[in-house]
């Protein structure tokens, strides 16, 4: 077993390429392999896994066959926080004897998994060490850069995102290097995992349990209305916006989160795509990470 420290950040497909560049202008940066990844993730027919916050799934990288099993864990300001348990297994074949070790022992509904959907995406890896000032804030961070798509059934969802993982060393080091990088590329923090995607796109998905901190509540809906892109959505992100508004001046970005809402506001009355609205939002994942750090 093994827990894990991630930002994840959406953004637009065109926008990867500069923040590889980016990443590999850093010190201490280097770039690693490009590798074709697919993930067939399980669960039963009526979605008893996603319903226990677990996530399933067989992913082949080149010649290795993964099987991993996480579980939801504690997502804060868009930092996850999972527990997981991963191991080789020989072919593309869920291993059923292997989660003796994990959670799912004795479970009942083992014997009902099947695959639900598919995750294909290319990954772009740039290994980071991050030596920070005078020592401090020292890390190890693996970026991962993945363009693919969502696929269940006949329907399909384009994946276009940036995973900043901590390998070891000083956690602050990651929002650092992400507060930094969404600076300069548009993004959003989105707190939404590729496998719940691939459950809203199956059907199996209703949406994130929201929590009373104002802040969370906010960052959780705009990744829910992201998901969604659903016009219908945009009331409900306004309202939430406009409920961190003293966090905003408390943290001293109060001229930032006036611009983000007169942006907002005017995406509401144009009925513009929360998808493709909220991707290119200059400022919004400064602010995401801003309001959650403050």
């Amino acid at each position: 077993m093994g827990s894990e420290i991630e930002i994840k950040l959406s953004m637009d497909a065109g926008r990867i390429a500069l923040a590889r560049k980016w990443l590999l202008s850093r010190p201490g940066s280097v770039a690693g392999r490009t590798i074709p990844m697919r993930n067939i993730y399980y669960d039963t027919p009526e979605g008893d896994l996603n319903r226990q916050r677990v996530a399933l799934r067989i992913r082949q990288a080149g010649d290795v066959v993964l099987q991993t099993l996480k579980t939801r864990g504690e997502v804060c300001g868009g930092v996850a926080r999972r527990q997981e348990w991963e191991w080789v297994i020989p072919a593309v074949e869920l291993d059923r004897a292997g989660l003796a070790d994990t959670p799912l022992a004795g479970s009942e509904t083992l014997d009902r998994l099947q695959p639900c959907f598919e995750t294909c995406f290319e990954r772009q890896l740039v290994d980071l060490e991050v030596q920070g000032e005078a020592g401090q804030n020292a890390a190890s961070i693996e970026c991962a850069l993945d363009q693919g798509e969502i696929t269940a059934d006949q329907y399909r969802l384009p994946l276009c995102e940036l995973e900043l993982e901590l390998k070891g060393g000083d956690e602050k080091a990651v929002t650092d290097v992400a507060a930094q990088l969404v600076a300069e590329v548009p993004a959003l923090v989105n707190s939404i995992s590729k496998a719940e995607q691939g459950y809203f796109l199956a059907g199996l998905y209703q949406g994130p349990e929201y929590c009373a901190d104002p802040v969370e509540q906010w960052i959780s809906l705009l990744s829910w209305t992201w998901l969604q892109d659903r016009t219908e959505g945009w009331p409900t992100v306004l309202e939430a916006h406009r409920n961190v508004s003293d966090q905003a001046d408390r943290a001293e970005l109060g001229g930032l989160w006036s611009r983000i809402d007169r942006y907002l506001d005017d995406a509401m009355r144009q009925r513009h795509s929360p998808r493709q609205t909220l991707l290119n939002l200059p400022g919004l994942a400064r602010l995401q990470l801003g309001l959650a750090l403050g």
